[in-house]
């Protein structure tokens, strides 16, 4: 009997190395991430250099504030900015500490892929001021969260909470307010909500109710002053009263609008109240329509960049102090594009401005405008804003005001008695005309030549 040989050993099969693979894996992610971390703590502290400088820029230019940075303390996935923002505008300046807590991309704080996202938290230097925002929020606190996307656009989250405070008596109610920013290019919308507030105490009670904000304003390029579009605040509720007086505003809407035709700007500015009651009046509508219009682009976009420039360099936010401060050669453009911005023939109008009572609506429109510009030298033009006077007769003024009698004799008669009782005499005097129902007046200044209603002022 022949014994087989024996079975041939199978090779023992080679485990694979997989916790080493994993932790290489690992560690080649880590690296990544934190050279990427790196890369986007860079970019997030060149950015918010930039932004902190453009809100320096926007603060100085209104003059209600004044921006500066007091730090900056960078790390691998976390920064912390600080700023102290004065509040200028007002009787006493006003210090807050404005923290910044930036977590870096690329994925900021594990969320979604973008630069950075940034909390923002403030802080009153003064300790009774900060006392009483602490009362005024004792748990939550007004948050605004900004999220900066890989391609640059921003989204800002404003949250302020409900509550309510009672000081010496007076209880103040609020509700809470939300609002969004979002940069896009150059592109921005705002979106604001608020339902409002109550307050109530021994001076009397008050209400402000549904608060709107809604804004969209393009750029046409990075460097663009202006930009084009338009801005809309709605106030459903304003009420104000101490028991014998009370003010009841109702239905306030107050929009701006911008637009860009050919080379030239046209900026309106609406007013319109729904309802406004108050000192025994009341009126169904009131309605205030401002424009001006053909705005040469590139000689008003020249004078913005000059007030830019001098107050990165002087600090000064003011108009006055800006021209003060000009240099020869700064004061030489400055003239040229006035100039130039008067000669292009601008024109400033009152769409309308009207009052609607139980008489019925009083209607009141206008225009000024410089027709005789065109032909103004430098030396004409220093003349004048020497002496503005001088201008009288250039100037091309109209106004035209038109109402029922019942409208018009109600109206006179907020301003006193005596010139409702002398409205008959404005009529007779031909101040006034009258068809059927309708009382008129045009008033004209041609040149320095006054007219009434077609006839010389010297004929009156």
């Amino acid at each position: 009997m022949t014994v087989p040989p024996p079975a041939p050993t199978r090779p023992r099969a080679r485990r694979r190395p997989l916790p080493l693979l994993l932790g290489v894996g690992a560690l080649l992610l880590a690296g990544t991430y934190a050279g990427a971390t790196a890369l986007f703590s860079s970019r997030a502290q060149t950015l918010t250099r930039d932004l902190t400088a453009g809100l320096q820029l926007s603060a100085q230019a209104s003059g209600a504030a004044k921006v500066e940075q007091l730090s900056y303390q960078r790390g691998l996935t976390r920064s912390t900015q600080t700023m102290r923002v004065t509040l200028t505008d007002a009787a006493a300046p006003v210090n807050l500490l404005v923290t910044n807590e930036i977590q870096h991309g690329p994925l900021p704080g594990f969320q979604a892929a973008g630069q950075a996202v940034i909390h923002t938290t403030v802080r009153f230097e003064d300790p009774k001021i900060q006392a009483g925002y602490e009362r005024a929020f004792p748990a939550d606190k007004p948050k605004l969260l900004t999220r900066i996307a890989l391609n640059g656009d921003t989204t800002s989250d404003l949250g302020v909470p409900a509550g309510t405070v009672t000081e010496e008596g007076t209880n103040l109610t609020w509700q809470a307010l939300k609002g969004q920013v979002e940069v896009r290019g150059l592109q921005t919308r705002a979106n604001l909500t608020w339902p409002g507030l109550q307050m109530s105490g021994p001076d009397g009670s008050g209400q402000v109710g549904n608060v709107t904000l809604t804004s969209d304003l393009r750029r046409s390029g990075p460097e663009d002053r202006l930009g084009t579009g338009s801005s809309t605040l709605k106030l459903a509720q304003v009420r104000l009263g101490d028991g014998s007086e009370q003010i009841n505003v109702q239905d306030v809407a107050v929009t701006a609008q911008s637009a860009l035709k050919g080379e030239h700007y046209d900026v309106a500015m609406n007013y319109d109240i729904g309802r406004a009651e108050g000192a025994g009046q009341s009126y169904g509508g009131v309605q205030l329509h401002l424009g001006v219009g053909h705005l040469a682009q590139a000689p008003l976009h020249r004078l913005l960049v000059l007030l830019d420039e001098t107050r990165k360099t002087t600090g000064v936010a003011s108009a006055a102090g800006d021209l003060k401060s000009l240099t020869p050669e700064q004061e030489k453009q400055a003239g040229a594009d006035l100039l130039a911005l008067v000669k292009d023939k601008p024109v400033l109008t009152l769409d309308r401005l009207s009052l609607k009572g139980e008489g019925g609506e009083v209607l009141l429109t206008g225009s000024a405008a410089l027709p005789g510009a065109a032909a103004l030298s430098d030396t004409d033009l220093k003349a004048l804003l020497e002496e503005p006077t001088g201008a009288l007769g250039m100037l091309d003024v109209q106004a035209n005001l038109q109402g029922s009698e019942a409208a018009m004799r109600g109206l006179l008669g907020t301003f006193g008695r005596g010139l409702e009782d002398n409205l008959d005499a404005f009529i007779e005097a031909g101040y006034l005309k009258r068809s059927g129902d309708t009382l008129s007046l045009a008033l004209r200044l041609n040149q320095g030549e006054p007219t009434l209603n077609g006839q010389s002022m010297a004929d009156f």
